[in-house]
């Protein structure tokens, strides 16, 4: 969907547009001063100091102009109350970048525009919203937006607070990083938030032997977008839902707010852990008392040098982290319960993804594990009670799929590598924690020969490891089929999925304008009345 440029002298008039534009949507929110227009100033100082092109600041300061334009276009009459939101406006709130990108789009802007639209509420941490992603899956420049909004909404007057003063706007900036900001966007602001500065290198060096770890630089490794998931699916009329590759339950979490029941499943026990905290569970939070005592163990195990730990840790994490968070691990496990051993086990991956969320050069806005788990409580405890017996499984997707009933079935189609290609970037630690197995993602590689998750060689093996799981589904009413890839959608899938049943929509979000992301597309298949014959099936098998 991208738009071609146009003329320089074009731009400057639209420029001219969108700022006088920006005044009016201020309104919007409530601001008595102009907060769009500083927004773009201080988005343009960051793109400046990080190197981008004319081309690239003109897209991030039309984004940041017209941010919040999706706010205009509904119906959000709390945006100017004088009280924090509730939970449920703030879910009202999660439309506005969507309807955001829709707007620019219908202006015939490019598309990077209109995606940094999209993704400006994205929070490093993977908690914020439309689309749930993380780390450096978000682009740069949308990283740049995120923290210039938080900077200008936080030394300006809103409708529920004063505006804080300089110091104090610094100090919640600082204790963002990691969280809601880009650590290194935020040491290039918190370096001199008033005047021209450039960021301290573009090298950064590990220390103790440490790689500074990326989560997106390769294209096996993508992250679905939930916003785009969420709204094709509720394309579909269901009540219930099985995802065989359902990752860590935050678009189960998501479907569980509209009502669904979710059965979801990961042959990971990382994933499922979260899952389970998010998904299964229908209400249950961490006490501050319980998170107390866990953490003391965990400070114990750390100045204790006896305490067992799994050596193969330590390619990510120092070895004080290694001794804290097995400190952790074991406390977390004498816990009884299943729903609160999952909140625990959690609390430990936020944590190590946290700390690894840092570069080396600026690792000094990093806070202590323990004062991390402080902060983290509330995006933990965000349990939703849907009144429905939803379900978190760690099984095989073969094996979950022929266990499990629903109306409809979504299939994310994991890429064609193996579980263990993990181990050469910061996520590899997760498996092998939770597992205490050093060789926890080279096992599971091998128990998923030939299946989706084991070595697949090649785009046949991927075909066969795809026909093989759709064998499976026959009893599912519904189906849909997610997968994400570059340029149009791969004819041969597409093939592979309608010997099975006819296509009857392929809806395709685009996504890779502006950063490291590949498109994401679901299919949507013609559902069936009645079970299909096992012999139909074994006639497609062959």
């Amino acid at each position: 969907m991208s738009k071609q440029a146009s003329a320089p002298d074009t731009w400057a008039a639209r420029l001219a547009e969108y700022e006088a534009e920006s005044t009016r949507l201020d309104l919007v929110e409530g601001y008595t001063a102009p907060h769009a227009l500083r927004l773009a100033a201080v988005a343009d100082k960051l793109a400046v100091a990080f190197g981008f092109s004319e081309r690239g600041r003109r897209d991030l300061r039309i984004a940041a102009l017209l941010h919040d334009i999706g706010e205009s276009q509904l119906d959000l009459p709390f945006l100017t109350a004088s009280r924090p939101l509730t939970f449920g406006e703030r879910q009202m709130l999660w439309r506005h970048p969507v309807v955001g990108e829709r707007v620019m789009y219908d202006r015939n802007l490019p598309e990077a525009i209109g995606l940094l639209v999209r993704w400006h509420h994205e929070n490093w941490d993977g908690s914020g919203y439309p689309d749930g992603l993380r780390g450096e899956q978000i682009p740069l420049a949308a990283r740049l937006l995120r923290l210039a909004d938080v900077w200008c909404a936080l030394t300006q007057d809103r409708p529920f607070r004063s505006a804080y003063q300089e110091t104090e706007a610094l100090a919640h900036l600082r204790a963002m990083a990691g969280t809601a900001l880009d650590p290194t966007v935020t040491a290039c602001w918190l370096a001199d938030p008033t005047t021209d500065h450039n960021p301290s290198g573009s090298g950064v060096v590990g220390i103790s032997g440490l790689m500074p770890w990326t989560v997106s630089q390769s294209p096996l490794h993508q992250a679905p977008l939930l916003g785009f998931e969420v709204a094709a699916l509720q394309k579909e009329p269901f009540h219930s839902i099985a995802l065989p590759f359902g990752g860590d339950g935050s678009l189960g979490w998501r479907l569980k707010l509209l009502g669904k029941q979710v059965l979801t499943n990961d042959p990971r026990q990382a994933e499922t852990c979260r899952a389970i905290a998010t998904v299964e569970n229908n209400g249950y939070v961490l006490t501050a008392s319980q998170v107390d005592a866990w953490l003391g163990a965990a400070r114990d195990a750390a100045q204790d040098d006896a305490t067992p730990i799994n050596p193969a840790l330590t390619r990510w994490l120092p070895l004080p982290h290694v001794r804290w968070l097995a400190g952790l691990r074991q406390a977390v496990l004498q816990t009884p319960d299943r729903i609160t051993q999952a909140l625990g086990m959690s609390l430990g991956l936020y944590l190590g993804d946290y700390w690894l969320g840092f570069d080396a050069s600026v690792r000094h806005l990093c806070q202590s594990l323990e004062e991390a788990a402080t902060e983290a409580l509330p995006r933990l405890n965000r349990a939703v009670d849907n009144r429905l017996d939803n379900q978190a499984t760690c099984l095989p997707a073969h094996v979950f799929a022929v266990q499990t009933a629903a109306d409809v079935v979504y299939l994310r189609l994991p890429p064609l590598a193996p579980y263990d290609h993990v181990t050469g970037h910061r996520d590899g630690w997760r498996e092998i924690w939770v597992s205490h197995h050093p060789d926890a993602l080279g096992s599971l590689t091998r128990a998923h020969a030939g299946r989706f998750g084991g070595y697949l060689t090649s785009r046949r093996e991927y075909r066969a490891a795809l026909r093989s799981l759709l064998r499976r589904l026959p009893h599912f009413p519904r189906w849909l089929i997610g997968f994400a890839h570059e340029a149009e959608p791969p004819r041969d899938l597409l093939e592979e999925i309608s010997a099975f049943r006819p296509i009857t929509e392929v809806a395709t979000k685009a996504a890779g304008e502006c950063g490291t992301l590949l498109n994401q597309s679901i299919v949507f298949c013609k559902p069936v009345l009645k079970p299909e014959s096992s012999a139909v099936l074994r006639q497609r098998g062959r």
